[in-house]
């Protein structure tokens, strides 16, 4: 604008024909339009964390449908810094967030134990540090149990690092001291996606997570299958109505 407002002043003591005053209007308003257009198009950043035995790339592959529905995402997934030793799953990099034994094996009872939790913070929060920041957050099964203690901490330090929040299986943690985490309601708007078949998270737990959001920004869908990233065009159109919300171009 100071350009453009430099060269209407120079217009006040020199003599332009019309038709190029003409041309030089028509090219502001085309620069504008298209200045406007690409921020209107930037995407939004959502880091995606996987379950426990799970990986990146794994669950890249299970959102695929999620993806390539609503492109205008970009969708960003990290390793956990954790392998799982002596799993049946070896040769698939099966990896977790945290263990709740010495051992490193992982169990959804309650235990004094969160071995490797703090350096999966760590490595969130690098990989935040490198690649954000980011628009929202998606878990799914213990990630899920991840991102919630994530958006708790952030409130806790009373810092908004992201706009909203996507669990999809999601369960809180059964770490005695990780309890602190859900002292106070977490506000930021959530989406709770939880399966009435699901036998390894049931649907009681996905909502115990849920309940500890603001019910007034909090939404909840319950699909029919198990313990799964649901991707059917109605899933589809209830994570695209969540997302849009924050921004006008999914």
């Amino acid at each position: 604008m100071k350009f453009e407002y430099a060269i209407l002043q120079t217009f006040k003591y020199v003599s332009i024909p019309i038709p190029l005053l003409n041309f030089y209007f028509a090219f502001c308003v085309t620069i504008s339009f298209f200045g406007q257009s690409t921020m209107a198009q930037e995407k939004l950043k959502i880091l995606c964390l996987h379950g426990y035995q799970q990986n990146a790339q794994l669950l890249r592959e299970k959102t695929g449908g999620i993806r390539k529905a609503i492109k205008t995402v970009e969708w960003h997934f990290i390793d956990s810094p954790h392998r799982v030793e002596n799993s049946t799953d070896d040769e698939k990099d099966p990896r977790g967030w945290w263990f709740t034994n010495e051992n490193r094996t992982y169990s959804r009872s309650e235990s004094d134990l969160d071995v490797g939790f703090q350096d999966s913070l760590e490595a969130i929060e690098n990989k935040y540090t490198k690649d954000g920041p980011y628009h929202g957050l998606l878990g799914f099964s213990q990630g899920g149990s991840m991102a919630a203690i994530i958006a708790a901490l952030d409130q806790q330090k009373s810092k908004r690092r992201f706009q909203f929040i996507m669990l999809v299986s999601g369960l809180k943690s059964h770490i005695k001291s990780h309890s602190k985490f859900y002292e106070n309601i977490i506000d930021i708007p959530s989406l709770h996606v939880m399966g009435e078949a699901d036998t390894l998270v049931d649907k009681g737990k996905s909502e115990e997570l849920a309940e500890c959001f603001n019910p007034t920004i909090r939404e909840v869908y319950v699909h029919k299958k198990a313990h799964l990233i649901p991707c059917d065009k109605t899933a589809i159109t209830v994570y695209r109505n969540f997302i849009q919300k924050f921004s006008n171009s999914t």
